[in-house]
């Protein structure tokens, strides 16, 4: 564009209350244009075809809104798209760019024949070359001229935008969001008259159609977050009460959602702040500057500016809560608009000023509202204005209230701190870390994820390996040689192990005193463990991820009862997370049995049947990432506490126990198999099950349960081979009991049916393992019994 037309352009432009001095425009770069002289005979004949182009649309449009037809529909959705050409074609195509890039990248790696290659075909420079020309094209397409026909065009949209064709609107729609990404002014020009097709008496397609317009990303969340526009937008919002059709007010609700992540707390104060230091760097600056390019009167026109434009913000801020106070106390309005008054209203109480004395009256009086979303949300804006009113009482200052002693902005402050410095922080580390742990339960959910953040750093830069020597040579040959009970790479410092286990003792008395229902997340034992639980996952992410099983191994118990909480979806989900993500990290060799038995402590002794189920997955995946470090002998105990399992009180937890077992034994030695085989086969033989009255039958049950799970899980171990045992399993053992009471048959048709399943591509060989008399019988299990037999 011509410094001319950039003028025109910022006379009404999107960037509202800002000098035309400080809009910034995109210079055009050269890209070979045929036409560059705007003075010469073919520039003008090219400009004025397309000008020509361009008011032909715009009469069509007006001819075609003024008939009406549905015979019209396809001449105007040709209309739409031929002002899309009209619009933002520009020399290409305006999706060549991002094709040419893609096909640039595509045709490098099919070339790329080894790594940092320089030597490329001829064909790459080609396609580099068009890249860099579709590149220059879209950079001088970032920016269009509005004049008065574009301005026609797009009042056209506007009307096609709310036409009575839902295909039409659609495509109008989607039109005129892609303009405000081209031209500067759009939103500007839109806005009134959207507002007016929302006022009382309006159709209800052209009210629909407006209402989708505004929805969209461009205007709507541009309107909520420019204080000037946001006190009409809202006013328009609430003044669509009048049209009770569920369809219109649906779009109503979906574009109040969509809007409320737009509206934030104002707060200009730190405008008022004198901070040295920034002086001091304007100060420098102004040094640096060469005085032909300072520009005095422009600074001070820029103060008064931002003075008028901080006043404007103040005056619509305060408008836009008196209009909604009006619009909230009118007995007349819908709850799902008094809903989203109150928390227009709840955004609205600002840090640097006083909450007005109408605006917490009416959070007082909603406290105790019929509606349960209305008390909650009055309730935290009561909780809100009440702690800025506590944080204006004890404030020293402005400077102290912008800055603020609130725990958020000193961990804020502490996490920039301590990211910018790393291991030099270390110094102040210790302070702070016992600061930090005695708010590790703070009621702030912003306070506790950077308190997660600080332990996972103050770990970090305390983490010290250990050679005789602190050079690099001797580290490497020392960690080849020396032991492995030798704690050289410094993993087990436990930095915060005093403070941890002192907060570990105190976890179960917390657990009994914790709040229950809807109150519980906000128990100081939810909120410590929250804290706890993000620490450990984010530090189980980083380099020194063994370090982690220190901390880990005392607080495995709570974890597992967290996971259960039937109250508290974020703990319970955090905790479970961080198991899974546990099994993942390979531990210290010297941790690994430790780890072992406190699984099977909570296997075997909790007193939860859901815990004692859950806990058995955690256990195999365990096993599985584990298998170089884990001893024969503590294999077989494996082997024993999930046989154990297996005669547990809960079917669910003994077939789950069936499943862990037969995983862990297709990675176990064949000599355990065996011995397995050999105790499941004789249990299974000598239980007999006694009448149903009996009082010994429901032990009994459960006992030939166990042993068949037992089988089940060997059979299940191999299912893509028949080691020479198996066939005699299935026919002297799994057969005899086919008929027996549920659960033993269902597990025993269940473990039929899935031999077979993974047996199948390899059963014309399989089957011949196995005799006459056990093919018969692995038959009647998959079968059942014969009618004449």
């Amino acid at each position: 564009m011509s410094d001319e037309e950039i003028r025109k352009t910022n006379e009404s432009s999107d960037i509202f209350n800002e000098m035309p001095e400080f809009i910034a425009s995109v210079p055009s770069i050269a890209s070979g244009f045929a036409l560059t002289d705007s003075n010469s005979p073919r520039y003008k004949s090219f400009s004025a075809i397309r000008k020509r182009f361009g008011e032909f649309l715009h009469q069509a449009s007006v001819a075609l809104l003024g008939q009406g037809d549905e015979n019209t529909v396809d001449a105007v959705q040709m209309l739409i798209r031929s002002c899309r050409t009209y619009l933002f074609e520009y020399g290409d195509s305006r999706d060549d760019h991002s094709s040419q890039r893609d096909r640039y990248v595509e045709e490098i790696s099919l070339s790329r024949q080894y790594a940092k290659q320089k030597m490329w075909p001829r064909a790459i420079f080609v396609r580099r070359a068009r890249l860099y020309h579709a590149a220059r094209l879209h950079w001088n397409s970032l920016e269009r001229y509005k004049g008065p026909l574009e301005d026609a065009i797009i009042d056209d949209m506007m009307e096609w935008s709310m036409w009575h064709y839902a295909t039409v609107r659609a495509q109008s729609q989607s039109l005129l969001e892609s303009m405000t990404f081209r031209y500067d002014g759009v939103r500007r020009r839109c806005y009134p008259r959207l507002y007016s097709n929302l006022v009382k008496g309006t159709e209800d397609d052209r009210m629909k159609g407006a209402l989708y317009t505004l929805n969209s990303s461009a205007f709507a969340k541009c309107a909520m977050g420019e204080p000037t526009l946001v006190k009409d937008f809202i006013k328009t919002m609430f003044n669509c009460q009048w049209n009770e059709k569920p369809s219109i007010q649906d779009c109503v609700s979906t574009m109040t959602e969509n809007c409320m992540s737009s509206l934030v707390e104002p707060n200009y104060i730190v405008f008022s702040v004198d901070h040295p230091p920034t002086a001091i760097s304007v100060a420098t600056l102004q040094e640096l500057v060469p005085r032909s390019l300072a520009d005095p009167k422009l600074v001070s026109k820029c103060e008064a500016n931002r003075k008028k434009r901080i006043q404007s913000y103040n005056d619509a801020v305060a408008e836009t809560i008196r209009n909604v106070l009006e619009v909230a106390n009118d007995p007349a309005t819908h709850w799902r608009y008094e809903i989203a008054a109150i928390r227009i209203l709840r955004t609205l109480i600002r840090r640097d000023q006083c909450i007005g004395a109408p605006q917490l009256q009416y959070f007082l009086e909603q406290t105790a509202a019929d509606h349960p979303s209305m008390r909650y949300y009055a309730q935290r804006a009561v909780m809100k204005a009440t702690r800025y009113l506590k944080l204006r009482a004890h404030n020293n200052g402005i400077k102290d209230l912008a800055l603020s002693r609130h725990p958020t902005k000193v961990a804020c402050f502490t996490r920039v701190v301590t990211e910018e410095m790393g291991w030099r922080f270390a110094a102040w580390a210790p302070e702070l870390t016992t600061r930090y742990w005695a708010e590790i339960g703070s009621e702030h959910d912003e306070v506790r994820a950077y308190i997660a953040d600080a332990l996972v750093v103050f770990q970090k830069i305390h983490w010290r390996p250990r050679p005789s020597v602190p050079v690099a040579e001797v580290f490497v040959r020392e960690c080849r040689t020396r032991p492995t009970s030798d704690d050289i790479m410094g993993i087990d410092s436990g930095w915060h192990m005093k403070q941890f286990m002192q907060l570990v003792d105190r976890l179960p008395k917390m657990r009994e005193t914790r709040l229950t229902g809807a109150r519980a997340p906000r128990s100081p034992y939810d909120r410590t463990l929250t804290t706890i639980i993000k620490w450990l996952s984010q530090s189980l992410y980083d380099i020194n991820a063994s370090s982690v099983f220190q901390y880990l191994l005392p607080l495995l118990p709570e974890l597992f009862k967290a996971a259960e909480l039937q109250d508290s979806d974020e703990l319970a989900g955090r905790s479970q997370m961080l198991l899974v993500t546990m099994c993942g990290v390979t531990p210290p060799l010297s941790l690994v049995p430790r780890l072992l038995e406190t699984i099977f402590e909570t296997v075997r002794h909790s007193t939860s049947w859901r815990i004692r189920l859950n806990t058995l997955p955690i256990l195999q995946v365990c096993y599985f990432r584990n298998v170089p470090l884990i001893e024969d002998e503590m294999v077989i105990r494996i082997q024993d506490v999930l046989s154990e399992r297996l005669n547990d009180e809960v079917v669910e937890v003994r077939e789950m126990a069936a499943t862990t077992l037969s995983g862990i034994l297709r990675c176990s030695p064949r000599r355990s198999i065996l011995i397995l085989k050999e105790r499941f086969a004789r249990r299974a033989s000598n239980i007999t099950l006694p009448k149903r009255n009996a009082p010994s039958y429901p032990t009994k049950l459960r006992q030939l349960h166990a042993a068949i799970l037992g089988v089940t899980a060997l059979i299940d171990a191999f299912p893509y081979s028949v080691p020479h045992w198996l066939p005699e399993l299935i026919g002297d053992v799994l057969s005899r009991h086919a008929y027996d009471p549920i659960p033993i048959s269902s597990s025993v048709r269940k473990c039929a049916t899935k031999f077979k399943e993974t047996h199948s591509d390899t059963w014309h060989e399989d089957s011949l393992k196995f005799d006459e008399e056990q093919m018969s019988a692995l038959t009647t299990l998959l079968a059942g019994s014969s009618y004449y037999a």
